[in-house]
């Protein structure tokens, strides 16, 4: 028998067993599938780095609270669709969520931080309030078409409230059972090493 031939065959005979592999393969990845998913949104949610873009989020909401506060008329599109008492508290909210939050980032001992958490966990959650209430408002309050940029480009912001609220209490979580806290083992670099280099000599 030509060799080439010889190895086409021998390769058809493996095919049953890799696709045996295969299907065994693709049974345990969709077994770690809910493990592995669980262990990806603990680590985003233990990731810290997206808490410096909370500063160049809320100070301008805060300016607007102010503003909307002492200076601004109520805004035409939500303040008919939330009446006028809850559009005072809806502007207030905004004012004291972000000025909250915004304190509690300074915060820096190890008590002023455990309290800190406890604000940024509350005024995320206010916030998200905030955000969701008036993107609830400009639908209902505004033609289709109309204002869609805004309908669409302020989805994402209460879904991002929620998150850092969150993000927040696992954090207290953390500090309340420290013995769940992750491990993060150090990284280590291995550097390959030519002892028979004239440099190591």
């Amino acid at each position: 028998m030509p060799e080439p031939l010889r190895i086409a065959l021998a390769r058809l005979r493996e095919l049953p067993d890799q696709a045996r592999r295969g299907v065994h393969e693709t049974k345990r990845v969709l077994r770690e599938l809910p493990r592995e998913t669980k262990r990806a949104v603990v680590e985003a949610l233990d990731n810290k780095e997206v808490r410096r873009f909370v500063w160049l989020w809320y100070f301008p909401l805060f300016l607007w609270g102010i503003y909307g506060t002492f200076l601004a008329s109520p805004n035409a599109t939500v303040e008919p669709i939330m009446g006028h008492m809850v559009y005072n508290l809806w502007v207030w909210l905004c004012l004291l969520a972000t000025s909250w939050v915004m304190v509690a980032l300074t915060l820096r001992s190890e008590t002023g931080e455990y309290i800190g958490l406890w604000m940024q966990a509350g005024g995320h959650f206010a916030m998200f309030w905030v955000v969701l209430t008036f993107w609830v408002c400009a639908i209902v309050g505004t033609p289709w078409g109309a204002g869609s940029f805004g309908i669409f480009a302020l989805s994402a912001l209460p879904v991002g409230c929620l998150w850092l609220s969150a993000q927040a209490g696992r954090e207290i979580w953390l500090k309340l059972h420290p013995e769940l806290r992750p491990v993060v083992e150090p990284a280590v670099i291995y550097i390959p090493v030519d002892r028979e280099s004239p440099w190591m000599q």
